[in-house]
């Protein structure tokens, strides 16, 4: 990312009460653009799947496994936020409004899971 394109979205996410910098752990962001990268090539692999007119079946597993995939990215994102986003304004004394984003989110997640 462009440093001031970076520098852009530490701000936005500073604002929207998430910790400053940095944002992510770098070893965590790296973990996440890693599987989304893998998760892309997979949903590309289904793709080539359906146009070559692969078994039913055969699709399904790949979609569910993609579905895995994408959960794990969502949990592995979900628990970061808690332990920096969250747990940064609670340090800083804004308790309730954190908790309820983060169940917010967290319902989203299980929901459309």
């Amino acid at each position: 990312m462009a440093r001031k394109n970076k520098a852009e979205a530490v701000k936005r996410s500073t604002e929207a009460g998430c910790a400053p910098e940095p944002w992510l752990k770098p070893e965590v962001e790296e973990e996440l653009e890693l599987r989304l990268r893998r998760l892309s090539g997979q949903l590309g692999g289904i793709g080539r799947m359906v146009r070559e007119h692969r078994k039913c079946e055969e699709i399904i597993l790949q979609l569910a496994s993609a579905r895995a995939a994408l959960g794990e990215i969502m949990g592995l994102l979900l628990e970061e936020h808690l332990t920096t986003c969250v747990a940064e304004r609670i340090r800083q004394g804004k308790v309730e409004e954190p908790i309820r984003e983060f169940a917010r989110a967290l319902r989203f997640a299980v929901r459309n899971s």
